[in-house]
């Protein structure tokens, strides 16, 4: 996904989270794109206080404010069912990438990573957003 993403040349908008992980999962995400040679990247930490806790539809409609063409989540997104929904009404897609438990449905993202899901046998269930950031 990220690779057909780099070969259009599409607007990537990294949504972190308000915490400290989301907060250095956000910066090491859009560090490494930019060190990989991916300028088109930007990113959005949105205020849990005023814009709800992970991808909202309210948070969706900031970074295609932004001019987001992909939405890649880190440390969040794993039960955001109507942002994910939303992005893709808008015609954006979305990559998930969060630590957090799932719940029985996942949202309808092109893509998501995440060490709890019920067929990844990665060792390390308790890796915080950032740890994954690393792989």
């Amino acid at each position: 996904m990220l690779h057909d993403a780099f070969q259009k040349g599409l607007h990537i908008v990294v949504v972190g989270d308000f915490d400290a992980d989301g907060a250095t999962s956000t910066a090491l995400s859009v560090l490494a794109l930019r060190a990989l040679g991916y300028g088109n990247v930007s990113y959005l930490v949105p205020n849990r206080f005023e814009d709800g806790y992970g991808l909202s539809p309210e948070v969706v409609d900031q970074a295609h404010a932004r001019g987001a063409q992909m939405i890649m989540t880190v440390d969040n997104g794993i039960s955001s069912h109507a942002g994910v929904d939303h992005a893709h009404a808008l015609g954006i897609p979305v990559l998930v990438t969060d630590h957090h438990l799932p719940g029985e449905m996942l949202p309808a993202a092109e893509a998501i990573v995440n060490p709890n899901l019920r067929d990844c046998d990665f060792p390390s269930k308790s890796l915080a957003g950032v740890g994954w950031r690393f792989i």
